[in-house]
């Protein structure tokens, strides 16, 4: 009779869909006002500090921003050239998938939330295709186990309000590596299964692409297999092997050179890369205690990364004794018949492991436990793994229906904690939770140009791109270092200058954003007595006489008139009267409550209305 209804694929598929919600009830589980609602960000928000790490800002901050304020930019702008791209080009997979995003909608939101779970579906799926691929075999029931075993670094935060192992395996943090990396493990595997040198034409654009949009992708992949396949150099697949190893050494080559090519030319621009060899033992003394801090930590957390550890350790020693034996064939000249896969994989999960978390280190930009994006990784894989190697000392028909009902009860586990969490975290309003989101200091902005012209802004990098592109009313505020000089990394250099390319519209600037900005020394010297301070909610905004960036220095530069800032002082005169008058100050607050605004917008608003109307009088 023929079979019409395979378990296996249904508990498979299910754990796909129990994953996507696990993904939901993460983000449903996030603080909507989080550490980017403090006004004072710079004495207690330092992107580097412990303050409300379970918030959804980090999800949302300027760096995860980056590649949605491109690519909305490349669609918006008139200014295509002159690109600072930031440390990486990020080409692909991450550019391509947020331009995708970007043709069905525009929300920056959404482009963020879909991007979020495209990147989670395919870092699973490759994996689970690569391990099929190694073994051979049908492993649905273990690939549904391993699926949600991933998902254990989602349920963490949840409890632990801590989001900070969690960001890699969404935002695009060096993640296009990795993914890169294994569909060339994919490829590698496929060609010396088959002989079929389409696989190597893939692998050559692959390894170049993979260069050119990170050169992490070295780290990742390329020193990794290369170093792997010479272990099995005296295999009889060694002219593959050697093939595979020319083609990745000349493929990164020819990218290098085309990528400096493309520097020299001035098509694009990139941020230097952060070296600080003086800092290496800082480095390796903040990598250690957060490694030991991670299962110091308690509760759940310290089980996952106890098992990730325990993992990369297993690897380890199970590289190093096949090495040995390895060792020993090549010295007697043996050659092996065929390659055993795993054990392939397991010398490259090694080696990555090592690389992954020395390369940070060596160059001394471990500076902080935010910088786990460059080797969170093998973590992630390692607990993969465990599930995998268990399929290889424990595979047969017997085991393989254990297996099978381990599967089904997992799936069955998870069920039952999406249900008992459901009310609680509601994962199904995810679209209309992450649709409301609108930071406090984004809010504050958008108050602040309701009230005033407000031209283009500028203020801290943390405050520059998340109210740019956040905004609903369409502000924009760039990067300035505090002698007023334009911060131009992750931006578009002409827009700093112009309007429009072509045309040379100049730009004009007249407000500051303080929320991260500690030292105001240089913009008070600038411009003197013409400031005009501003407090909507607790965040202090500069509105200043108009200035613009020289193209010729990058520095703000003074017009020759200033009309905004006298009118300005009246209307602060204003302000300090109503909050005087008892009756016009609780008639301000009953018309900010009724406009949804905060009363401090209100005083201004009023407080103008007043100053026009005693201008018309005169």
């Amino acid at each position: 009779m023929k079979k019409y209804f395979d378990l296996s694929i249904f508990v498979y598929f299910l754990s796909f869909g129990i994953s996507i919600i696990i993904v939901s009830l993460f983000f449903s589980s996030l603080d909507i006002d989080g550490c980017n609602n403090n006004p004072n960000g710079s004495n207690n928000n330092n992107i580097s500090s412990p303050y409300n790490r379970g918030s959804i800002y980090y999800f949302y901050d300027s760096d995860a921003l980056t590649l949605t304020n491109f690519c909305l930019s490349l669609r918006k702008e008139k200014c295509h050239s002159n690109w600072n791209l930031g440390t990486m080009t990020d080409l692909f997979p991450s550019v391509l998938i947020y331009m995708l995003i970007s043709i069905f909608t525009q929300n920056p939101l959404f482009i963020q939330l879909i991007y979020f779970i495209i990147q989670y579906l395919l870092i699973l799926i490759l994996i689970n295709f690569l391990f099929s691929l190694i073994r051979n075999k049908n492993l649905l029931y273990y690939c549904s186990i391993a699926n949600l075993t991933l998902s254990l670094f989602l349920i963490c935060p949840i409890y632990q309000r801590d989001v900070l192992i969690t960001t890699n395996l969404f935002l695009p943090y060096h993640s296009g590596s990795l993914i890169n990396s294994i569909i060339g493990i994919i490829l590698i595997i496929r060609y010396l299964k088959t002989d079929k040198i389409f696989f190597l034409y893939w692998l050559s654009i692959l390894v170049f692409i993979g260069y050119f949009s990170d050169k992490i992708f070295v780290v990742y992949f390329v020193l990794p297999i290369i170093l792997t396949l010479i272990m099995f150099i005296n295999a009889q697949s060694r002219k593959k092997i050697l093939l595979i190893i020319l083609i990745s050494v000349f493929s990164t080559l020819a990218s290098w050179i085309v990528y400096h090519g493309l520097l020299h030319f001035k098509v694009f621009f990139i941020s230097k890369s952060p070296y600080a060899p003086d800092n290496v033992k800082q480095s390796f003394k903040v990598a250690l205690e957060q490694f030991i801090a991670l299962i110091k930590n308690g509760g759940l957390q310290s089980i996952v990364y106890m098992l990730s550890y325990l993992s990369i350790i297993g690897s380890i020693i199970f590289s190093a004794f096949h090495l040995i034996n390895r060792l020993k064939s090549i010295f007697k000249y043996k050659t092996n018949s065929e390659i055993n896969y795993l054990e392939l994989y397991n010398y490259y999960f090694t080696i990555f492991t090592i690389g992954s978390i020395a390369a940070p280190i060596a160059i001394g930009v471990y500076f902080s436990e935010w910088q786990i994006r460059y080797c969170i990784f093998p973590f992630y894989l390692g607990l993969m793994n465990i599930i995998f190697f268990i399929n290889y000392l424990w595979f047969d028909k017997n085991k393989n229906r254990i297996i099978k009902y381990i599967s089904i009860v997992t799936v069955s586990i998870y069920t039952i904690y999406i249900v008992l969490n459901n009310n609680k975290y509601k994962p199904f309003s995810i679209v209309s939770k992450i649709g409301s989101y609108y930071p406090a200091v984004v809010k504050a902005t958008d108050e602040l140009s309701l009230m005033l012209p407000l031209k283009t802004g500028i203020g801290d990098y943390w405050d520059a791109k998340h109210i740019s592109v956040l905004s609903k009313k369409n502000i924009i505020v760039n990067t300035v270092f505090t002698n007023l000089h334009g911060w131009f990394h992750a931006n578009n250099l002409n827009s700093y200058y112009y309007n429009n390319c072509n045309d040379k519209d100049t730009i004009y600037y007249n407000f500051i954003v303080l929320r991260m900005t500690s030292d105001t020394s240089y913009f008070c010297k600038f411009f003197g007595n013409k400031i005009h301070r501003i407090n909507i909610n607790g965040y202090k905004f500069y509105v200043v006489p108009d200035f613009y960036f020289s193209s010729y220095t990058g520095m703000a530069t003074l017009i020759n008139y200033n009309i905004l800032n006298p009118f300005m002082r009246k209307v602060t005169d204003a302000v300090n009267y109503i909050k005087t008058d008892k009756i016009w100050y609780k008639d301000v607050k009953e018309k900010a409550k009724k406009r949804n605004i905060s009363v401090d917008s209100m005083l201004v608003l009023d407080g103008i209305w007043a100053v026009e109307q005693s201008i018309k009088k005169k």
